[in-house]
């Protein structure tokens, strides 16, 4: 079993090809029922991402999805290369957005994110990223202005940053409370899920664990929340998983517990690591990273249709 050092060095030449994602009917970023048949049986089609392992560097994640426009025609990954830009940028590995073209049906070829330095303290749009920096392995929140431009990376404060570890975050859907994954002391064990409410200033407050619920003794990764609130979809290599990283389900009781953890099923997870769950807004698709387990490491982007 890997740690999550080793996924943390994928690293080299990316190579990519799009192919086309289907459709269902479904809801509205949130699912009934918490079990795999609410995934079509092998109706996945492959976003293809390629590393080769360079063992003279090491970043985050490649191939990590990291935002799904709301209509899910947009896709935004993370590369191997260095964002182009000042010191500021080059912090960061390259991010790539690639879209459905409907005509062809098919994804256009990835095009490689660029910032503008001007929009860095513009009005801010509702939609947003978080990334990681390569060293300091700390979270960073990008958002997306009116006029489509993406703003410059934004630290998040030190009750979220840590002298320890920090890969993955998301939002509450009314933006009020942030769950990321942290190795800090006083956890369960390697990495572990843990929120944040947002104070009055408009800061994140102090940290807290979600529980064994949640949290294994072994790493826990890429939390994400449906649009009911209460829905949160994980990585995780505890639970009694298929192997590796598997993607899980929680519920949030009303009283704030955690109910127990379900694998999200054989139509998703599979021997290697299961990373990165977003469900589109529609409903109609999910999405999800896959990392071979092989000695040529190789991150698959999946869809799979409701």
């Amino acid at each position: 079993m890997k740690t999550s050092k080793s996924i943390l060095s994928l690293t080299s030449m990316i190579i990519i090809s799009l192919t086309v994602l289907n459709s269902s009917q479904a809801g509205n970023r949130t699912l009934s029922e918490n079990n795999s048949n609410m995934f079509t049986y092998r109706n996945i089609n492959k976003i293809h991402v390629s590393a080769n392992i360079n063992k003279a560097t090491t970043t985050p994640f490649a191939g990590k999805l990291v935002f799904l426009s709301e209509d899910d025609n947009t896709l935004i990954f993370s590369g191997t290369k260095r964002m182009k830009g000042d010191m500021e940028l080059m912090k960061f590995n390259a991010l790539y957005q690639s879209g459905y073209n409907k005509t062809l049906s098919q994804w256009n070829w990835p095009l490689l994110l660029k910032f503008d330095k001007n929009t860095k303290k513009s009005p801010l749009g509702k939609r947003y990223l978080f990334i990681t920096d390569r060293e300091q392995k700390d979270i960073y929140i990008i958002h997306q202005l009116v006029n489509g431009k993406w703003t410059y990376p934004e630290k998040l404060n030190k009750n979220i940053n840590s002298k320890y570890t920090e890969t993955s975050a998301c939002l509450s859907p009314d933006g009020n409370t942030l769950y990321f994954t942290s190795n800090r002391p006083g956890g369960y064990g390697g990495m572990d899920i843990y929120k944040s409410e947002k104070l009055q200033t408009g800061e994140w407050g102090i940290a807290q664990n979600l529980g064994s619920q949640v949290n294994t003794e072994l790493d826990e990764e890429s939390p994400f929340m449906l649009a009911d609130g209460c829905t949160m979809y994980f990585s995780s290599k505890g639970h009694g998983g298929r192997g590796g990283f598997d993607v899980f389900s929680s519920t949030l009781s009303d009283d704030g517990y955690w109910f127990h953890s379900e694998n999200a099923g054989k139509e998703i997870n599979t021997k290697d690591d299961d990373l990165f769950f977003y469900l589109s807004d529609d409903g109609k698709r999910a999405f999800f990273s896959t990392v071979s387990s092989e000695g040529y490491k190789e991150m698959t982007i999946h869809s799979i249709c409701l």
